[in-house]
């Protein structure tokens, strides 16, 4: 569904966009190749219009999970903003050259 929704869900005058695409397409609806040519597809259109990207698709702990094991703990969501800040700093960095 993110593929179908990305280019209306992230605004014109956006700079850095960070897909976490998740496990429901694996999930529910299809194959592993399906799921990296959605995620090369909305990385793809983003970048077209001049947005950069990160993709944040990294095997998380059950740990960081809520006993759900669909949504994140409140530490899952502070591991995943730890590992993004240097991502997201480095386009910063070289945006401000």
């Amino acid at each position: 569904m993110m593929l179908r929704r990305v280019d209306k869900d992230v605004p014109n005058g956006t700079n850095i966009a960070i897909l976490q695409p998740g496990g429901n397409d694996l999930r529910f609806f299809g194959s592993r190749e399906q799921r990296a040519a959605n995620i090369a597809e909305m990385a793809r259109r983003l970048r077209a219009r001049g947005i950069k990207v990160i993709v944040y698709d990294e095997e998380i702990p059950l740990r960081y999970y809520t006993i759900d094991f669909i949504h994140l703990t409140r530490e899952g969501h502070a591991m995943i903003a730890a590992a993004l800040l240097p991502r997201v700093m480095a386009i910063l960095d070289r945006h401000a050259r």
